[in-house]
């Protein structure tokens, strides 16, 4: 679906189209991180949230506007602006994808963000195969794009993937 918008076809106009959910789904991170970093020596949070990490995290949080702006500068698409491993089934030959609320427009490789860290955080995958499950996911997602006809640079939909992984900071993705 995804490829069909970026090799040309219009994106949808639709008034009912969610519009840059991301934006409104980290406004709230801000109060998730202030309670990691109030509970940071609390063994539990230490387990799970080692201070290196909260401390990137939080540095990665304060730079979230850049992060926000820079994806309006990449290549648009429809996205599902929801995808992880529970919201999809393997259907013969194809992906079934469900829970479609957030649907809006996005750049390309964005999906996918969503689809490696959730999978992550939620110990869908282990978390010491995450290099591996990001080459796949990346890789499918390619040959998808490529299949459809479009010959775009694959360091921009890379840079989707990536750019969207700080603006998981404080919302339990990461």
């Amino acid at each position: 679906m995804q490829g069909t918008y970026l090799a040309g076809a219009p994106l949808p106009a639709s008034d009912w189209l969610s519009r840059d959910p991301l934006t409104h789904w980290t406004a709230d991170a801000d109060v998730a991180l202030k309670k990691l970093v109030d509970y940071r020596d609390h063994p539990i949070v230490q387990r799970i949230y080692p201070a290196e990490v909260i401390d990137t995290t939080r540095q990665l949080c304060k730079e979230r506007p850049l992060f926000l702006e820079g994806r309006h500068r990449l290549p648009q698409t429809l996205c599902h602006q929801d995808v992880f491993r529970r919201n999809l089934f393997a259907q013969d030959d194809y992906t079934l994808a469900i829970d479609w609320e957030m649907m809006g427009i996005g750049a390309a490789g964005e999906d996918l963000a969503g689809l490696v860290s959730a999978d992550l955080a939620l110990r869908e995958v282990d978390p010491a195969q995450g290099d591996a499950l990001d080459k796949v996911v990346f890789s499918g997602y390619m040959d998808g794009l490529r299949d459809i006809g479009w010959q775009g640079d694959a360091d921009l939909v890379r840079f989707g993937l990536v750019i969207r992984l700080p603006l998981h900071c404080g919302t339990g993705y990461v």
